[in-house]
């Protein structure tokens, strides 16, 4: 609610600049989908999933949404400016969130280390993450208390 007001209040309420802020936003997510999309086609090439994207149509979409970014920077810049700076505190907020914790904790991966750093960190396991495990890795996912897997 308070993100909600602040942007409200440094937009001045004008609805024109509010909706090129969001505009931005949205259209950055998209970005960031199709390049993630790329990431995923040279680094996880192998990886099964029900819907592939070709090259071509990645690119293209990749292309448009930087032409709609560039056509909305062009429209009015000072949506760019509060872009930036509620960018700009998204990512200093993020980067705390991962400086909080120093990760110095041994031992050998399994249930029991999830479970020593769940009540260590005060987090529940279904909020925390690991990584694709390869196929030599030796838990089952659904023994390990609800991790999520980032793929």
């Amino acid at each position: 609610m308070g993100l909600c007001t602040s942007i409200l209040l440094v937009t001045g309420g004008r609805i024109e600049t509010l909706a090129g802020v969001y505009t931005l936003s949205f259209l950055s997510v998209m970005a960031l989908f199709a390049v993630g999309n790329m990431l995923l086609k040279r680094m996880r090439a192998s990886l099964p999933r029900t819907e592939r994207a070709s090259w071509p149509a990645a690119t293209v979409a990749l292309g448009a949404v930087l032409i709609g970014i560039l056509g909305n920077i062009l429209l009015d810049p000072l949506n760019v400016e509060v872009f930036v700076v509620y960018f700009s505190f998204a990512v200093m907020a993020v980067g705390l969130m991962f400086l909080r914790v120093p990760m110095a904790v041994k031992g050998k991966f399994g249930l029991e280390l999830i479970e020593r750093l769940s009540r260590r960190l005060g987090i529940e396991k279904n909020y925390m993450f690991i990584g694709t495990p390869s196929d030599r890795f030796p838990h089952r996912i659904e023994d390990l208390g609800g991790v999520r897997v980032i793929l």
